[in-house]
C-alpha cells in the first residue's frame, strides 16, 4: 500500500539520487484511480538548465521499439510477412540491400548504420521533424558495419525501417496502427 510515509521517503531517495547523479522525468503514483504522489526532478533541457515540470512531455525514445516487435509478431501471425523474407519485398527503397531479412531488423542484426548515432543527428537533425525519405538519406548509402546475420549492434535505422514497413504493409500510419491495433 502506498502511505504518505512511502511517498516521502521515494522522493527523499530520488531527490538524493537528483542531487548526486543525472536524474531526469516525471514520477506520478496511482492507487485505484487516485493520484496519491507526482512530482518532476531534473532538466527538461539540461544546456539551457530548463527544469522538468509535471507537464514536460518526453520523447519515448526506445519505448517504441516494444511496441513495433508487437506489430510485426501480429503481421507474422496474420502470415502477411515472414522473418526470413527480405525487407526489400515491402520496403522497395531497399532493393541495394536485398540480403537484409525482417528478422535481421528485428534482431539488431542488420549491419546497418544507426542514424541516431550519426554525429550530423545529434547535433541538430534529432531537433527537427524529418520525413521518411530524409531519415533514409542518412543511413541508407553508408556501407553495412557487418554482413547481416553475422553480428548484434544495437540500432534505430532497422526498427525505423520496421516502422515504415508496417505502414506499407498495413496502409496505416505507424501511430494509427499501434493506437487502434495495440492499444485500441
Amino acid at each position: 500500500m502506498c502511505t504518505l510515509s512511502n511517498t516521502q521517503s521515494l522522493d527523499d531517495y530520488l531527490s538524493s539520487y537528483e542531487r548526486n547523479w543525472p536524474l531526469g522525468g516525471t514520477i506520478l503514483i496511482a492507487r485505484h484511480g487516485e493520484v496519491v504522489f507526482k512530482k518532476a526532478y531534473g532538466y527538461a533541457n539540461l544546456e539551457h538548465l530548463i527544469p522538468n515540470t509535471i507537464d514536460t512531455k518526453f520523447r519515448i525514445w526506445s519505448l517504441t521499439k516494444s511496441f513495433t516487435a508487437m506489430a510485426i509478431m501480429m503481421l507474422y501471425e496474420q502470415k502477411l510477412l515472414d522473418f526470413e523474407d527480405s525487407a526489400s519485398l515491402y520496403l522497395p527503397e531497399l532493393n541495394p540491400l536485398k540480403d537484409i531479412s525482417v528478422a535481421h531488423l528485428l534482431t539488431h542484426t542488420s549491419g546497418l548504420a544507426n542514424y541516431t548515432s550519426l554525429p550530423e543527428y545529434n547535433q541538430r537533425l534529432n531537433k527537427l521533424r524529418l520525413s521518411h525519405h530524409d531519415v533514409l538519406q542518412l543511413f541508407i548509402d553508408i556501407p553495412l558495419a557487418f554482413t547481416p546475420g553475422t553480428s548484434f549492434a544495437y540500432n534505430n535505422s532497422g526498427y525505423f525501417l520496421l516502422g515504415m514497413l508496417i505502414e506499407n504493409i498495413t496502409g496505416f500510419t505507424f501511430d494509427n496502427f499501434i493506437c487502434d491495433k495495440i492499444l485500441g
